[in-house]
């Protein structure tokens, strides 16, 4: 499902990372499933980093942490965690 989101033809940044987080909120909670849940994440933080902060993607990642961590029974894995410092840091827009 990540794939098609991926290769889809977006108008936006900002309509992809809607997308991905309606995906996370209505659908991978739901199912538990922690792994889909970070891969998601991830996939998010990246998209977010891929242009300048069009209609506040930045704000809206700050909501999704928030989202996440009050929904998740656990942490991400250190794959993840790894991953997301590694894709954040990447970011030739940031300050």
């Amino acid at each position: 499902m990540l794939r098609s989101l991926l290769t889809a033809s977006f108008g936006s940044i900002t309509t992809a990372c809607k997308t991905i987080d309606d995906l996370i909120t209505l659908r991978l909670f739901s199912a538990e499933r922690l792994d889909w849940i970070e891969k998601a994440t991830i996939t998010r933080i990246w998209l977010s980093t891929k242009g300048p902060d069009q209609g506040n993607v930045l704000g809206s990642l700050q909501e999704l942490f928030n989202i996440v961590s009050q929904n998740m029974k656990g942490s991400f894995g250190a794959p993840a965690t790894h991953a997301a410092q590694t894709v954040s840091r990447a970011n030739p827009y940031s300050p």
